[in-house]
């Protein structure tokens, strides 16, 4: 669920992959992509409070009751 809101945000990287590793790094040690991924996160403006998260867990746990 996470990943589709944050997907534009940011750089995801396979962790079990060294050559997704080494490319996003290679990626972020550009200035300009550096730049850009820094201006996306500053527009960053999703929130997702721990009461929305309880609400969310007490839904599931009434659905499998």
């Amino acid at each position: 669920g996470i990943y589709e809101r944050v997907k534009s945000v940011g750089l995801f990287v396979d962790p079990k992959n060294i050559d997704d590793i080494a490319e996003k790094i290679l990626y972020m040690a550009d200035r300009t992509n550096h730049i850009a991924l820094v201006e996306n996160l500053k527009k960053f403006s999703y929130t997702h409070s721990w009461a929305q998260i309880c609400d969310e867990i007490i839904a599931v746990v009434n659905r499998v009751q």
